[in-house]
């Protein structure tokens, strides 16, 4: 059987799926329609032919992205997602360039420095490395694991191979000096922040 809807009725169809992307953000088609089926909203077709109807009256904006090779598309009804995601992305990607030109310096000064520059300088390139690659790899999962994203997250990879290189350079005594002192600088960060979890969840108590 055929069923014929009015414009009234795609509208109304439209309106609801408004009403659903407006508290999730942006989602792609096959999630959106997942979820208009859970609420028992409308039927996977119906949903479909609502969706595109709200992308083509401009009700909805679909968003072109790749994942691998692959072109995936979402659908939002906040603009401000897609600007907010190129901010981040700019903002991440000056920060690697930020990275990198402090550590060419400290890579070129590094045969020169004495046993406790080398640990200091390496313990806070790697505790940058550390926040700034959880932040990324945040950021790659909240925007849909777009290949953007993993290719700013495959680049952080590679950051951690050029200062593992740079810690084996040197002497046997130097290279067991500097691994021995990171790992305490890791055991330190980590007590330090149940510590500070402690007096929080005190705080809480009283």
């Amino acid at each position: 059987m055929t069923i014929i809807y009015t414009i009234e009725m795609v509208t109304e169809k439209v309106d609801q799926i408004v009403k659903l992307l407006e508290n999730t953000g942006r989602l792609q088609k096959n999630q959106l329609i997942r979820l208009i089926e859970e609420k028992g909203l409308m039927s996977h077709m119906t949903a479909s032919k609502a969706i595109d109807e709200g992308v083509r009256t401009h009700r909805i904006i679909r968003e072109d992205a790749y994942k691998g090779k692959q072109k995936i598309a979402f659908f939002t009804v906040h603009s401000d997602i897609s600007e907010g995601e190129q901010y981040h992305l700019d903002q991440m990607e000056k920060l690697l360039e930020q990275f990198d030109l402090r550590f060419q310096f400290f890579k070129e000064k590094f045969p020169s420095l004495s046993i406790t520059e080398k640990m200091k300088g390496i313990d806070r390139f790697a505790y940058f490395h550390l926040h700034y690659y959880v932040t990324i790899e945040s950021l790659w999962i909240n925007f849909g694991k777009t290949r953007k994203w993993a290719t700013l997250l495959n680049e952080v990879r590679d950051r951690q191979i050029l200062m593992n290189k740079l810690m084996t350079t040197g002497s046997n005594l130097d290279r067991g000096k500097i691994g021995r002192y990171i790992f305490e600088r890791k055991f330190l960060y980590l007590n330090e922040a149940i510590e500070r979890l402690d007096e929080h969840l005190n705080e809480l108590k009283k």
